[in-house]
């Protein structure tokens, strides 16, 4: 009986490292689209990390893109 109250810890703990991951993947994919100056926004962001576009608008990730698109807003048109 002890295990099974133990799986619910093993799988809330599979879920948080995850959501990490794939936070992570977001910051990483802003990060490549800014240097390769693609155009930057939530539904390209999440395609382009394989996550899902409530991700993309969740708190703590939302900020991140807003940032990044109002960075590129400031930069001079490409050549």
């Amino acid at each position: 009986m002890s295990e099974q109250r133990g799986q619910p810890l093993v799988l809330r703990e599979a879920r948080r490292l995850d959501s990490l991951t794939k936070r992570q993947r977001v910051l990483t994919v802003i990060q490549e689209m800014e240097a390769a100056r693609e155009p930057i926004t939530f539904a390209a962001v999440a395609r382009t990390a394989h996550v899902s576009t409530w991700l993309v608008y969740a708190e703590g990730v939302r900020e991140h893109i807003e940032a990044a698109i109002e960075r590129q807003a400031f930069q001079p048109a490409a050549d």
